[in-house]
């Protein structure tokens, strides 16, 4: 069955709007890699990221932080109906980066408290295929939540880097969402 691109690129932008920054390979023929970058809220907490990544900026998140090919962004996002807790919000964002990938294997997920926030830690390998590769990621996303002080708000941290490069990322990555507190 045969994919159109456009259709292709409006499902990956879906999966862009809870989980900040990713890279999908480009629909124009050619073998390249581009970004794609749907915002949303830069939240007000206090955290810590690995020593070697640099804060930029892009045309849609005021904060990123970058080393080579890792990336880690941080964002808040309100509940809704629809999503009306932790709970709920993961397993939609799963939900999102099952159907605008082509492949979405789950590694582990883990209910844990960081730093009295109730939090939910995925990990997960996620491919794009393009046409004339395939892109092949791994990721660990924090959702974090405080029903006492912010009962309306979640929020992720996206860690992700090149599957092969990974196992060099994920225990600062795992740091810096441990580290993640209220202000």
């Amino acid at each position: 069955m045969k994919k159109f691109p456009v259709i292709t690129a409006l499902l990956s932008v879906l999966i862009f709007m809870l989980c900040g920054c990713e890279t999908v390979p480009s629909f124009s023929g050619k073998s390249e890699v581009s970004e794609i970058m749907i915002p949303l809220s830069q939240p007000d907490l206090e955290f810590s990221i690995p020593q070697s990544f640099s804060e930029t900026s892009t045309e849609n998140n005021n904060k990123a932080y970058i080393f080579n090919n890792a990336s880690i962004i941080i964002n808040e996002d309100k509940l809704n109906e629809a999503v009306p807790n932790l709970t709920e919000y993961v397993k939609y964002s799963k939900e999102l980066y099952r159907s605008a990938t082509d492949k979405y294997t789950q590694i582990s997920e883990e209910e844990t408290t960081v730093n009295g926030l109730d939090a939910v830690i995925t990990e997960f390998v996620y491919e794009i295929n393009g046409e004339s590769d395939i892109l092949s990621m791994q990721c660990i996303v924090g959702f974090l939540y405080d029903a006492s002080e912010n009962p309306e708000k979640v929020y992720i941290v996206t860690c992700k880097s090149d599957s092969e490069s990974y196992p060099n990322y994920k225990q600062g990555f795992l740091n810096t969402i441990n580290s993640v507190k209220l202000k």
